[in-house]
C-alpha cells in the first residue's frame, strides 16, 4: 500500500541567514533522498526558501502558517528532518500537531539517512507538547512498546 504524499517538516527560522541556507540545503537533500526512494514529498522549506531569500519575505513560521497548513491538509504522512534546531522549532511543533490531530504520527528522517540516500517509513519521532517538553524526544519503530 502506498503512503501517499509526505510532508517534510524541518527547522528553518533563525536570525542568521547562513543557518537558514544550511537548513534549506538539508531539506533539499532530504527531498532528493525521499524521491529517490520512490516517495512523493512536499517540503515548504525546499519550495519557498528561494522566494523568501530572493524577495525578502519573512522567514518566521507564523508568516507561512496559512500556506503550510493548506499543503499539510493535503498530505498523507509526515516526515520530520531531525537536524539542528528541530527541538526548538515552533513551526515543526505546529506541523506535528496538525498531523496528530488527524491521527498521523511523525516519522523521523535523520541526517544519517541523508548520507545514504535512504528513507525507511515506519520510524517515528515523538514531539511532546510545549508543556511536556524537557528537551528530549522519544523515537523508535512503529509497533515498539
Amino acid at each position: 500500500m502506498s503512503i501517499g504524499i509526505y510532508y517534510l517538516a524541518s527547522p528553518y527560522s533563525h536570525p542568521d541567514p547562513l543557518v537558514r541556507l544550511e537548513r534549506y540545503w538539508s531539506a533539499v537533500q532530504a527531498v532528493a533522498a525521499m524521491t529517490k526512494a520512490g516517495h512523493i514529498v512536499y517540503s515548504p522549506i525546499a519550495h519557498f526558501h528561494p522566494a523568501a531569500s530572493t524577495y525578502d519575505l519573512p522567514y518566521y513560521a507564523a508568516n507561512w502558517e496559512r500556506i503550510n497548513r493548506a499543503f499539510a491538509d493535503r498530505c498523507d504522512a509526515l516526515a520530520v528532518l531531525t537536524i539542528d534546531g528541530h527541538f526548538e522549532s515552533k513551526g515543526m511543533r505546529q506541523e506535528v500537531e496538525w498531523f496528530r490531530a488527524r491521527g498521523i504520527e511523525p516519522e523521523a528522517f535523520t541526517p544519517s539517512m541523508l548520507r545514504f540516500n535512504a528513507f525507511e517509513p515506519g520510524v517515528y519521532i515523538e514531539f511532546r507538547s510545549a508543556e511536556q517538553m524537557d528537551g528530549d524526544v522519544v523515537s523508535g519503530r512503529r509497533g515498539d512498546s
